[in-house]
Formats: structure tokens, sequence, C-alpha cells
């Protein structure tokens, strides 16, 4: 394990990820009512494409595998199903930016890639400090007036059933099918 660790970048994301290379992948979801986890994404992106593959493949993610500095993965889902027309945000590139500018100069991380679903925006991110970076994404984002129905959720599986909602009265995002409940 060792070796393998050795061979991830010695420094956090937030210090490489703008220069690194970017991979692309386009998909092809099934329509639904509503979408659990990132299931609704037709194109996304990742500037670490291991990390993005196993957490998107059903195998059991864990952050310190892709990590030699403790950051946590993580994303955050925007229900664009009515679009940004109340939002100081014109589109996604734009959040990104603005989560970067409210992250990188306090050294709490970054967004390293996301998408967009048939319903829902993606932004992923890699968080040196999950308690500062949440406080942070959520004043950036509610000052933009983002969707109410937006929420940070996380790639690891011992916090795959915990979410931060933007805003304190954000309902519980999409975490079961009805039938799984």
């Amino acid at each position: 394990m060792e070796g393998i660790r050795d061979q991830l970048p010695p420094t956090p994301h937030y210090q490489w990820v703008h220069e690194s290379g970017w991979t692309v992948w386009e998909l092809e979801p099934d329509q639904a009512d509503d979408f659990l986890h990132q299931t609704d994404l037709f194109v996304a992106k990742s500037a670490n494409p291991t990390m993005w593959i196993t957490a998107h493949t059903g195998e059991a993610f864990y952050s310190e595998r892709f990590t030699r500095c403790g950051e946590t993965f993580c994303y955050i889902k925007i229900d664009l199903s009515e679009g940004l027309a109340d939002s100081s945000f014109t589109d996604k590139s734009e959040i990104e930016h603005a989560i970067d500018s409210a992250l990188i100069p306090h050294r709490l991380g970054c967004q390293i890639g996301g998408g967009m679903g048939l319903r829902y925006a993606y932004i992923d991110l890699a968080l040196t400090d999950v308690s500062a970076a949440i406080t942070a994404i959520r004043d950036c984002l509610r000052a933009g007036s983002i969707p109410k129905r937006s929420w940070i959720l996380f790639f690891d599986a011992d916090l795959a059933t915990e979410w931060v909602g933007l805003y304190d009265d954000t309902p519980p995002p999409p975490l079961l099918l009805s039938d799984e409940a």
C-alpha cells in the first residue's frame, strides 16, 4: 500500500489541479423522475480520473486511497430542473470559479471536476478542512442564490448517507430509491 501512496501527488489538489490534464466522459443515463448520487450524468470531467472512476463504479470508496494530504472527496449536487433564473450565476462554470475563489486562497480545497446530468449539475471537490470548507461553500453559494435543492454529499463509503444542505431549510437529497427505504 505504501508504494501506491508514494505514487500519489505529495501536495493537495488545490496546488496542482488547474495545471493538470482533464479527462472527459460522455454517458447515457436512463430517464427517471429523480436520481440518486450522480446517476443522471450525461457528461463529466475530472482532473483525477482514477478517483472519479472508482467513485462511479459502485466499488467501496475511501478518500485516503487517492490523496496523501488528508483530503476528503465529495460533491455538490444542484437541482437545475428550474434553471438558475433566480441566481446571480449564469452557468456551472461561474459556480465552479466562485467555489475555487472561496476555497483556494484559504487552502480549504478546490473543485476537481463534475458534470451535467439530466436534472442536476455536479461539482466534485477535494477538501482539506471539511468543516471550514462547507461553511465557505454555503456562504458563497447562498450569496449567489443557488437553488434551494442543493447539497454537499460524500463519496466515502462511511459517509455515503451524510449530506449538508446549502440552506438551513434545504430538503433531504434523494439518497434511496423508494423500494430501498
